[in-house]
């Protein structure tokens, strides 16, 4: 094989993994990390930086979850996987955020602090855990997916979604309202969905692609680059509102485009030096998901309390990210191993 050509994907725990799947889950989560760190609103370098990482990053995630879904023996094992490894450790954490604020912002008043998690999912907006609405509305998804996948109809049910959020989409723009709930994310449950299918349809096809790393970066930047264009076009999107910006059709464009770019990307960076620790930091998703919205708070703090340069709040900003991802994956490596049901994982070697 030539120097400079990829080589397979390989994990020295298993042949079966997906490595460029664990790159893509890493590169995606630093953007994450590093766009929450962004919190204005205004038309400024800040809210550019944010809004050209929210046109795809969130639909690159649902994407993922599409290409790694296995079917289960059974409808009942697939619903217990989702519970235990999605909507408990939403849960939990929500629970656990809620009763802190209950005695910051509620003045001890525990059952109101609780009550907000109920009323939020009911209003459609994120719990007391911020970023958790990503786990609840993969948890619907995915047992959604089971569902249609025990009867065969992944493909159709697919095409049904993305033409009933386009079709709201056009709708809001045409006559000033939707007609797709925006209560208990359902919206954002049809948009998810659609991308958690084109995943599994397009992995296929991403995963047969081996070439030369130089035509690797060159797609990887070409997508990315023509997703920024689409986002200067489109607007300011929010796939957790169910906001498609200007145009729905430009909406899936760009998603496809910069979602492309990064599994490009995560191609690109495949080293078998490197698979092993690839894997750890990729099984720590969903606490990074969970746990890194508090870290970035201090970030926050610190660029509020000493900072005033747009120039340094990117070094801050940069760095921060690289320092919040490292001390999640270590959140989550320690907590797997003490307390690994709050993950929703159960000891299968404990005697009966």
């Amino acid at each position: 094989m030539p120097r400079n050509q990829i080589a397979p994907p390989r994990n020295p725990k298993s042949t079966k993994r997906i490595i460029w799947i664990d790159y893509a889950k890493i590169i995606g989560l630093y953007l994450v990390i590093f766009a929450h760190c962004y919190n204005s609103e205004g038309k400024d370098a800040s809210n550019i930086i944010r809004t050209l990482i929210y046109g795809f990053h969130m639909p690159l995630f649902f994407m993922i979850s599409g290409m790694l879904w296995k079917k289960r023996d059974s409808l009942k094992e697939a619903i217990q996987k989702n519970f235990l490894s999605l909507f408990i450790p939403w849960l939990i954490f929500n629970v656990i955020i809620a009763t802190i604020f209950a005695f910051t912002k509620h003045n001890g008043n525990l059952l109101e602090s609780l009550l907000v998690i109920p009323k939020n999912v009911y209003h459609g907006l994120d719990g007391p855990a911020h970023s958790s609405w990503f786990i609840l509305v993969l948890f619907a998804i995915r047992t959604l997916y089971d569902i249609v996948a025990q009867y065969k109809l992944e493909k159709l049910a697919v095409i049904v979604a993305l033409l009933v959020s386009t079709a709201d989409a056009f709708c809001n723009t045409i006559l000033g309202k939707y007609f797709i709930p925006r209560r208990f994310f359902i919206a954002s449950i049809v948009i998810g969905f659609t991308f958690f299918g084109l995943g599994k349809i397009l992995f296929h096809l991403y995963n047969k692609i081996e070439t030369k790393r130089f035509i690797l970066i060159l797609l990887s930047m070409g997508c990315i680059i023509m997703s920024c264009l689409i986002t200067s076009i489109n607007g300011k999107i929010s796939t957790s509102s169910a906001y498609m910006g200007k145009s729905p059709l430009l909406f899936y464009l760009n998603a496809i485009l910069g979602s492309s770019g990064i599994i490009f990307l995560s191609k690109f960076f495949n080293n078998p030096k490197l698979n092993r620790a690839a894997s750890t930091i990729s099984n720590a998703s969903i606490a990074i998901v969970l746990v890194h919205p508090f870290f970035v708070e201090i970030a926050k703090y610190v660029k509020n309390e000493f900072i005033t340069s747009k120039i340094l709040m990117f070094i801050l900003y940069f760095f921060s990210s690289i320092l919040i991802y490292i001390v999640c994956v270590g959140v989550y490596q320690v907590t797997s191993k003490k307390i690994p049901w709050i993950w929703g994982k159960i000891n299968k070697n404990k005697p009966n």
